[in-house]
């Protein structure tokens, strides 16, 4: 009798001590790249993960690509002016009064020449602030007579340099994309980010 109840009790700490240690044996095994608890775990921490198979790419805002074209456009558009005082020939033109071959330089010409000149600046402002058919309308044609007048400097002016044929280059890519971009802009993606801050709002 004793015996048989040593035995039945020695069996339930047995089958205690398997119950036990089955919850150990799993969990160490997660943590092993070879075993299937391990590469569950590992699925299903990437799922909807910004690094899991779930990832969804951003779109860029379309004002804020217009503006950043422009302030890129405005850079170099100053620093070719600058580039430009440093060339000996050109610098001894305007010390004489004239420049771009002879053209007299007046109060007039020189007023021209800032408003040309500050039309992109504001357009770096205009760009975010506008609203859809304005911003628009207002990218595509200043763009394009941005990109006709650079064009015109560097193929009808008189014997531009290289930096210049540089500067120029840079200069009508960005105005070229700024205009593609604006073509391409819809009115569908302009409401998009309005549509979503209403959301978070609510």
């Amino acid at each position: 009798m004793f015996t048989n109840l040593g035995i039945s009790q020695i069996g339930e700490e047995t089958m205690t001590t398997k119950d036990s240690l089955q919850p150990t044996e799993k969990s160490n095994s997660i943590s092993n790249p070879s075993n299937k608890y391990y590469r569950e775990s590992k699925m299903n921490s990437t799922k909807g993960s910004p690094l899991g198979t779930n990832k969804k790419t951003t779109k860029i805002d379309m004002k804020m690509l217009l503006s950043s074209l422009w302030i890129v456009a405005t850079l170099n558009y100053m620093y070719a002016d600058v580039m430009a005082l440093m060339d000996a020939e050109i610098l001894a033109d305007l010390i004489n009064g004239t420049a771009g071959g002879g053209i007299q330089v007046s109060e007039g010409l020189l007023l021209g020449a800032a408003i040309f000149m500050e039309i992109p600046i504001v357009m770096i402002l205009l760009s975010l602030v506008l609203k859809y058919r304005a911003n628009r309308w207002a990218n595509i044609s200043i763009g394009t007579i941005k990109t006709v007048a650079i064009l015109s400097s560097m193929f009808f002016g008189p014997h531009p340099s290289l930096n210049y044929m540089f500067f120029g280059t840079v200069e009508t890519v960005c105005t070229s994309l700024i205009v593609w971009y604006a073509w391409k802009w819809s009115e569908q993606e302009a409401k998009e980010p309005v549509r979503k801050l209403m959301a978070k709002v609510s």
